[in-house]
């Protein structure tokens, strides 16, 4: 079968001693796949593929390159407004495409299922665990001894299988446990494929790696083959036997994973493993203005000051400590980073810095003035001086307002005598993201994730803050999109003097844009200090875990990618 451009290269290992499997024995074969919109508008045009049994591809490339689009197709399903218009799709050697949908139904969870980017969004929240599982059962006519299914797939995905759990709600679960339970739905009949769709975004580097690390147990365990839709090479390539590289709708390369790090062909496929940040292989981090001559442009001064901050929450008749006694300093034109595991607090931390959260101790100050508590109590002077940038922009931005709406109206809070100014400070807000001024009559949901998340830096902006808490603002984008963000983040520190509180859990992206590192566990500060310091030099033990568990596209290259370090077969 002829893959689109850069095919597999002559020296791919083959499938054991047997040879490579025929098409009778493949997972997954897709010839000549096409997708368009009703309008004629090709989304995936012509690719090409197959997966051997026990195997993992990586389906990777940027927002809109068609990756999610050919995943969906294999399960028979595309997205309202578009069609699968030719190819065809073979799964465990029967047809997927031309079916009717109650056959689809009939062969989606037997022969392919879905793992999607958000669990929340694919449990039902008024449904107990069990229940939701049973419901897959019936629907396949498979109740006979659910209850030993049920406990089976729930085993595999190293879950409790006691009626306590099962009686949980999904609000109940933490966000490792609904992932988990979205993979023991996926894997209760057992299949021949699952897809997985951005599955680890958001997660931390520790917790992805511990997901990641449990698909290769379970691909062992099953005979699973995996297709796996990222933009994160970096924590998929230990993991991945294949990657196929898409953009604008085709395959420009496919090829082993080590074969494909190592010597990547095609242009665009060098691009986005050249924009993967890296913490063991640091660009240099953009540090405060200077003077012309090179010089410090002021001594360095604390601009924000964070003393004794405690928070806590109950949950039940359990109380949860968030914060416990934290202090920082943001020293004026720098960008420190607030790192650590999800649940460590450094949200809460961020949330209580821009006012949206009250602590219960603790105090907060800018430039030497302390600060209320909450936002609504601060002068409009220091709500304008701190501003926040939220993690997904499709939630923040108002999807009913055009962007030059919601820019004016900011505007207009903060400069009650802009006036006929209005219009051109939009402007400007859009000259300083790097986007086109035709965008002020587009709404959120026609704009790509990095164009929204770029309108919600410059709704930010347009507070004129001196300081930017950023709450994983990269952790959704793709790599090129990523990379976009983080060299605006730099130039506006450059050009306006922002102080940045950029909280992460992607130390990757902490080597590219911060020159403080502030390390979070439990609620707790365990340790701080510079980059480099954190990076290179530092002993303490949360420093040295999370840096072994942040993915790290050098370490693959070393050797860590691929088959060849699973002792998995190489694939066909």
């Amino acid at each position: 079968m002829t893959l689109d451009a850069a095919g597999p290269s002559a020296d791919i290992p083959t499938t054991g001693g047997t040879g490579p499997p025929t098409r009778q024995q493949l997972a997954v074969a897709v010839d000549g796949l096409r997708v368009h919109t009703d309008s004629g508008r090709p989304i995936v045009d012509g690719v090409t593929f197959d997966l051997a049994a026990g195997h993992l591809l990586a389906l990777i490339g940027a927002s809109g390159s068609g990756k999610t689009t050919t995943a969906l197709a294999l399960l028979g399903w595309a997205n309202p407004g578009t069609s699968i218009t030719a190819g065809s799709i073979r799964i465990a050697g029967e047809p997927v495409l031309g079916r009717t949908d109650t056959d689809l139904r009939r062969l989606r969870s037997r022969l392919v299922s879905y793992v999607p980017q958000d669990p929340l969004h694919a449990l039902n929240p008024a449904r107990r665990v069990g229940r939701q599982l049973f419901e897959i059962l019936h629907a396949h006519r498979r109740t006979r001894d659910a209850d030993a299914v049920i406990g089976r797939a729930l085993d595999r995905a190293r879950l409790p299988t006691d009626r306590r759990f099962l009686r949980r709600y999904p609000h109940q679960l933490s966000g490792g446990q609904r992932q988990r339970v979205v993979i023991a739905q996926a894997l209760l009949l057992e299949p021949a494929v699952v897809v997985l769709d951005e599955p680890t975004t958001g997660l931390d580097a520790a917790t992805q790696h511990e997901f990641l690390t449990h698909l290769d147990r379970l691909r062992a365990e099953t005979g699973a083959a995996m297709v796996y839709v990222t933009h994160d090479v970096a924590a998929i390539a230990p993991h991945a036997d294949r990657i196929a590289v898409l953009r604008a709708g085709t395959i420009v390369e496919h090829d082993h994973t080590r074969t494909l790090l190592r010597r990547p062909r095609h242009p665009y496929t060098r691009h986005l493993l050249d924009v993967v940040p890296d913490p063991h292989r640091r660009a240099s981090v953009t540090t405060r203005p200077t003077r012309a001559d090179g010089s410090p442009a002021a001594p360095a001064v604390p601009v924000l000051q964070v003393r004794g901050l405690s928070v806590t929450y109950r949950d039940g008749h359990q109380r949860i400590v968030a914060a416990d006694r934290v202090d920082l300093d943001l020293e004026a034109g720098s960008c420190r980073a607030l790192v650590g595991a999800s649940g460590s607090g450094k949200t809460t931390i961020g949330r209580c810095v821009a006012g949206l959260l009250r602590p219960d101790a603790g105090g907060i100050a800018l430039r030497g003035a302390v600060l209320a508590p909450t936002a609504r109590r601060r002068t409009p002077t220091q709500r304008r001086a701190i501003q926040i940038v939220f993690q997904n922009p499709a939630e923040s931005l108002n999807p009913r307002r055009t962007v030059g709406a919601e820019l004016a109206r900011v505007v207009r809070y903060f400069d009650t005598t802009a006036g006929a100014s209005v219009a051109q400070r939009v402007g400007d807000l859009l000259d300083s993201v790097r986007l086109p001024h035709g965008l002020v009559h587009r709404y959120p949901g026609q704009l790509s994730g990095g164009e929204q998340q770029r309108v919600a830096i410059a709704r930010a902006l347009a507070a004129g803050p001196d300081v930017l808490v950023c709450d994983e603002i990269t952790s959704a984008l793709d790599v090129s999109v990523q990379a976009t963000v983080l060299d605006l983040l730099a130039a506006l520190r450059q050009e306006l003097g922002l102080t940045l509180l950029f909280i992460t859990h992607d130390l990757g992206v902490v080597s590219a844009v911060a020159d403080q590192v502030t390390l979070i566990d439990h609620g707790r500060v365990q340790v701080t200090g510079s980059t480099r310091y954190l990076l290179d030099e530092s002993d303490h033990p949360l420093a040295r875990r999370l840096l072994a568990a942040a993915p790290s596209l050098s370490r693959a290259l070393a050797g860590a990618g691929g088959p060849a370090a699973t002792g998995r077969p190489g694939p066909r």
